[in-house]
């Protein structure tokens, strides 16, 4: 599992820990945190807007890729 070190409210390092970890690096989860983000004591950020977890796929787009991987998508 991914954390970040931080020193002053800036992510100085991102380390790799494992799930027991009890120390002050804080635990990321799915967040694509990066050195150099800023963290406010409770969510990160990284040029004025909040890092977030990426979204999964809908199904309509899951659909559309496998419409155009099989050749049933528009055009064939």
């Amino acid at each position: 599992m991914r954390a970040a070190v931080i020193e002053n409210g800036v992510v100085v390092n991102i380390i790799v820990v494992s799930d027991w970890y009890k120390g002050s690096a804080i635990l990321l989860g799915e967040l694509p945190v990066a050195i150099g983000d800023t963290y406010d004591g409770t969510n990160f950020w990284r040029d004025g807007e909040k890092v977030i977890a990426p979204q999964p796929e809908t199904n309509e787009n899951l659909e559309q890729v496998i419409d155009i991987l099989t050749g049933e998508g528009e055009g064939t």
